[in-house]
C-alpha cells in the first residue's frame, strides 16, 4: 500500500523532484505514527471519557481522530 502511494506521488516526477520528496513523505510518517499513538493512549488511559466529547478528554480525541482521518 505505502509502494502504491509512493508510486503515485512520484510516478510523474523527474528523479531530482523525487528526491526532493522522500524527507517530506517520511515526515508525513512520523507526525500520523504520533497521531496513532495519541489516540491509542487516550483510549487505553481513559476508555469512559473517550466515548463522550463533553469532556477535555474525549473533544481531544475526537480532534485527533478528525485530522488523522482527513489526511
Amino acid at each position: 500500500m505505502l509502494q502504491l502511494a509512493l508510486n503515485k506521488l512520484i510516478g510523474n516526477m523527474n528523479m531530482t523532484d523525487q528526491i526532493k520528496k522522500i524527507p517530506l513523505i517520511s515526515e508525513n510518517w512520523k507526525q500520523r505514527d504520533l497521531l496513532v499513538f495519541i489516540i491509542q493512549t487516550l483510549d487505553e488511559e481513559f476508555p469512559f471519557e473517550v466515548q463522550s466529547k463533553d469532556n477535555p478528554i474525549g473533544l481531544i480525541r475526537d480532534k485527533v481522530d478528525k485530522v488523522l482521518n482527513t489526511r
